[in-house]
């Protein structure tokens, strides 16, 4: 097995998620200027009630990410959003790909409820809460994933019952010890692109360790400390034996 192998860890995004303890029965009109200036891009955002909610987007332009079946040439367009904020009935959730902006929309958004709706604020308590953070890992050298899930979780006779082996996804969840405290971690190709995975880790609390929205300094510490433990922890130890 090799243990020199020379790969970069990049975070793609950040988002953070609450399931709230009782739905909400209304939800503030947040002032045009506000949802459009959220993000610090005007011209891109969109805002607007549905049946879930306040949505509040900077929409993405379709790519076309090819299938990763090497049989199968058939692309597939899909949209992904560059900003999302989503104030709803049942949950709460903000994602960016830029870690700062992230934050800085957050704190804008607290502080604005805190200032115009400061009752509809006090009386938001969470359930679950969840820190996810999207990453890259980039092998600089020639990557064959395949053979390496192979070899790394299938045993000699499993692997050789079957003619071949396509890597598609591998989920795990690791316990913490504080109650109700576990992580998500979703390892897969990275369409597209042969010698990147992609690694999604989910920091979820299934008891929320303070029933209200965190404040910025909390959500900063907390996506702080999951970048710690995938960067440093995680992610080096699912490819620590890669051949």
């Amino acid at each position: 097995m090799r243990t020199d192998y020379d790969i970069t860890i990049k975070p793609i995004s950040f988002s953070y998620v609450v399931v709230w303890k009782k739905p909400l029965t209304n939800i503030p009109p947040l002032a045009a200027d506000f949802c459009k200036n959220l993000f610090g891009a005007p011209n891109e955002t969109e805002y607007g009630f549905n049946q879930e909610g306040l949505a509040i987007t900077i929409k993405g332009q379709n790519q076309n990410i090819p299938n990763q079946n090497p049989a199968n040439t058939i692309s597939i367009a899909i949209a992904i959003p560059k900003a999302d904020v989503r104030l709803g009935y049942q949950r709460f959730s903000i994602f960016h790909g830029d870690q700062n902006i992230f934050l800085d929309a957050y704190t804008k958004l607290i502080g604005e409820l805190k200032a115009r709706h400061s009752a509809f604020y006090s009386n938001l308590t969470s359930r679950q809460i969840g820190v996810n953070i999207e990453y890259e890992v980039i092998f600089k050298s020639k990557a064959d994933f395949d053979k390496w899930v192979a070899e790394k979780y299938f045993t000699e006779k499993l692997k050789h019952s079957f003619t071949g082996l396509n890597f598609q996804q591998l989920t795990f969840q690791l316990n913490e010890e504080a109650r109700g405290k576990f992580v998500l971690v979703n390892l897969s190709p990275r369409i597209g692109n042969v010698d990147t995975l992609h690694c999604l880790i989910n920091d979820h609390f299934s008891i929320s360790p303070t029933e209200m929205i965190f404040e910025p300094n909390q959500l900063k510490k907390a996506i702080d400390d999951t970048l710690h433990k995938g960067q440093i922890k995680i992610i080096p130890e699912l490819i620590s034996n890669y051949a």
